[in-house]
């Protein structure tokens, strides 16, 4: 699912296709973990995005398009729906910690 994020909206359909199986099979697979394809593709989104958020030199419009958003207002109510706040004040306290 990572290597696909940013060759536009990642779907079952891609993901299944590079893992070489049906979407079906796919989606079943999911399920049989207790999870579903949205659940997994915002837990990666979020995952990355922090790891991104914590490289200085990443801009916050390059880090939208690595995770697949259309636009960055996309991926800041996204974040902010996910993390409770927006990417840049994420930023900040990422590097407040360090």
């Amino acid at each position: 699912m990572k290597q696909i994020l940013s060759s536009g909206r990642p779907d079952a359909a891609s993901v299944a296709r590079e893992l070489g199986l049906g979407v079906r099979t796919l989606q079943r697979r999911i399920m049989d973990e207790g999870h579903s394809f949205r659940e997994l593709l915002a837990e990666v989104r979020q995952g990355l995005g922090t790891a991104y958020l914590n490289e200085p030199d990443m801009q916050i419009q390059e880090i939208a398009f690595l995770l697949g958003y259309e636009d960055v207002t996309s991926f800041y109510r996204a974040f902010r729906a996910m993390e409770g706040t927006t990417p840049a004040l994420k930023r900040i306290h990422l590097f407040e910690q360090s």
